[in-house]
């Protein structure tokens, strides 16, 4: 199962840049949920840590975190919704992969909304692949 989850993190790696719509509204939080007060601070802190690999792709940058099977996305100064921070886990539960996602945006509240429901999508055709092959 540990290889299966670590499969879904190169996956989600795979569609990160075919984001589409979604209608669902994003719910939000009244602080941080990825574990940092600010987005500037996780980058700092993930480029920093030896165990995380760091690219860039499309202009967003992508740290992924095997030992954790954590995958986490920061927009590029050019995409509306910078600076944000999306940080996607890959959880185990009952022979099932789920992917669990925590967002922080700091620009507009459309632009925050927008990326949400784009990174919603995105889960679920990704979790749609993953069950039903390409």
């Amino acid at each position: 199962m540990k290889q299966r989850a670590l499969t879904v993190i190169a996956f989600i790696g795979s569609f990160a840049w075919s984001l589409a719509f979604s209608q669902a509204p994003p719910q939000e939080a009244k602080q941080s949920t990825i574990g940092y007060a600010s987005v500037a601070e996780a980058l700092v802190a993930l480029q920093a840590n030896q165990k995380i690999q760091v690219t860039v792709q499309n202009g967003w940058t992508i740290a992924t975190d095997q030992e954790n099977k954590t995958l986490w996305s920061f927009s590029p100064k050019s995409d509306p919704s910078y600076p944000s921070a999306v940080k996607r886990i890959v959880e185990e539960r009952n022979d099932t992969v789920f992917v669990r996602m925590d967002v922080l945006c700091e620009a507009s509240k459309p632009a925050c909304d927008n990326l949400v429901r784009q990174f919603q999508q995105l889960n679920e055709r990704m979790q749609q692949q993953m069950l039903h092959g390409p």
